[in-house]
């Protein structure tokens, strides 16, 4: 087995809490899988550079007209983190994508955690991505610097 060194990422953990946890059991012979819905808003923290506040609702809920799942409830969280000043590429997206990740995975630990006993048997949130929701800031930068390059030029002419 070779050793390989740790890389420090450029995302920093500053707490990640659980402000209100409510998961209850259902009392059933038989469940459905049930709907997990996510509510999240990401903001920067006001006079605190580099550093966001990610909130989530996380919902386990029954779907329309089917059974119930084996647990419904209901989770807040909040994490705040603080990205590195020296990080080169946008901090914002790496928050929303990396710290989003990270917040997630504490409420799929806490489900299972908490479902593990529970009568009916542990439940684990799927893995998810976050990527495609992140906006890429530097991408809509470059595309609106090279249109007004182009609308320039096409002036000049």
């Amino acid at each position: 087995m070779t050793q390989t060194p740790l890389k420090l990422s450029p995302i920093h953990v500053h707490y990640q809490n659980f402000w209100s946890v409510n998961v209850q059991a259902t009392l059933a012979e038989s469940f459905a899988a049930g709907d997990i819905q996510v509510e999240r808003m990401i903001k920067k923290l006001p006079g605190r550079e580099n550093c966001w506040s990610v909130y989530f609702e996380l919902h386990l809920k029954a779907v329309d007209g089917q059974p119930l799942p084996p647990y419904t409830g209901n989770i807040i969280a909040e994490g705040v983190y603080e990205v590195l000043p020296n990080y080169p590429n946008d901090p914002e997206r790496l928050v929303r994508v990396t710290g989003c990740s990270m917040l997630y995975g504490a409420l799929r630990e806490l489900v299972s955690t908490i479902t593990a006993r529970g009568p009916n048997g542990m439940v684990t949130l799927p893995s998810v991505s976050f990527v495609e929701d992140a906006p890429i800031v530097d991408q809509q930068k470059k595309s609106a610097k090279k249109a007004a390059k182009k609308s320039a030029a096409t002036k000049k002419s």
